[in-house]
């Protein structure tokens, strides 16, 4: 699995929130989000959903704050477009975490570490 456009679009979001325009953050933010959604439904395994349960509360937030900034700048109160947008993140996300997952536990027990350091006389 590629995870290069998760990365770039993570540094992307880092690099946003260093100009402090919560538009642009949320932009960054929702484009990482996405990107997360596109490798998550590739893997059937159930180990990056506490991941995905970060990324999806920092995208609420992100549009939550962008939100009230342009309101803000706007003099206005019901300009509510980047948490409308980010409905349709987290309810893609939300449809990932229903697909049937495999549970990542170790099935095999690990090698006794004792005899694997002991040496041979």
């Amino acid at each position: 699995v590629d995870w290069s456009n998760v990365f770039n679009a993570l540094l992307d979001t880092h690099a946003a929130i260093r100009t402090n325009d919560l538009a642009k953050v949320y932009e960054a933010q929702s484009s990482f989000h996405s990107a997360f959604n596109h490798t998550f439904g590739s893997y059937k395994g159930n180990w990056l959903i506490p991941a995905l349960h970060v990324v999806c509360r920092n995208t609420h937030k992100a549009a939550v704050l962008a939100d009230k900034a342009v309101n803000r700048i706007k003099n206005t109160r019901n300009d509510h477009a980047r948490l409308h947008s980010a409905v349709t993140l987290l309810q893609a996300s939300y449809s990932k975490t229903l697909n049937d997952r495999v549970d990542m536990r170790v099935s095999t027990p690990l090698p006794n570490t004792h005899a694997l350091l002991e040496v041979n006389h």
